[in-house]
């Protein structure tokens, strides 16, 4: 019983600083999301153009940050663009960080489905009078979204998980937190274990709609195939 309380009496000292930490993760992680959202669309559209020099340049820039490290990425941001006046904050260069990165991969997820829709919807689109880019935003964009939303929300997943890098360069997140009381405490492994409780917390509803996502939309393509 005597260990029982001293636990019970770290999670009380402890947890309300991961906590607040936590709050930053979500922060950084529902930030990084927007930019992400908002600019994937871009960059796919961007890949898909009739002219080929921007997609020469799209396609470069998505193959560079598959193979660069994001925590690579966040140190040049913070610790580089210094040295050429320009300087952010530990919280705003890990969102612009996971922001540039995550934009990367998420415009494949929507190349691959505005690819996934049938090509004849773009082409009666333009038959009926509509210029392609109209076509592209108001048919097969719409329809593209609805297909990529599980994957969507498993890269928020992903994103979430990502956003403990922040943490090496000073944003008092989750992880940062959790690493200086362990470190403080002696007691690293409570510690740890708190952190991951929570990172599951946050996780698991993020999770859980993707598998509803996944099951809602595969019975209407069932009810379209018959």
């Amino acid at each position: 019983m005597e260990s029982l309380d001293q636990y019970m009496q770290l999670v009380s000292e402890v947890l309300p600083s991961l906590l607040r930490g936590a709050g930053i993760t979500v922060l950084v992680t529902a930030a990084s999301l927007a930019i992400c959202v908002v600019a994937g669309v871009l960059v796919a559209v961007l890949r898909l153009s009739a002219w080929r020099p921007l997609r020469l340049l799209t396609a470069g820039y998505v193959e560079l940050m598959r193979i660069f490290p994001v925590l690579t990425l966040l140190f040049l941001l913070y610790f580089g663009l210094p040295e050429f006046g320009v300087r952010m904050s530990a919280l705003q260069a890990s969102i612009m960080g996971l922001s540039i990165w995550g934009v990367a991969y998420l415009s494949e997820i929507y190349r691959g489905g505005i690819e996934s829709i049938d090509h004849g919807q773009m082409e009666a689109a333009m038959a009926l009078g509509m210029q392609r880019s109209g076509a592209m935003r108001h048919v097969v964009l719409p329809q593209s979204i609805r297909v990529v939303l599980p994957a969507l929300v498993n890269f928020a997943i992903g994103l979430l998980k990502y956003s403990s890098v922040a943490s090496t360069i000073g944003v008092l997140e989750l992880m940062y937190n959790g690493r200086a009381f362990g470190q403080a405490t002696y007691r690293g492994m409570e510690v740890m274990l708190m952190v991951a409780a929570i990172y599951l917390a946050m996780s698991l509803p993020l999770a859980m709609l993707a598998g509803r996502l996944q099951r809602h939309l595969g019975r209407h393509v069932h009810v379209a195939a018959r």
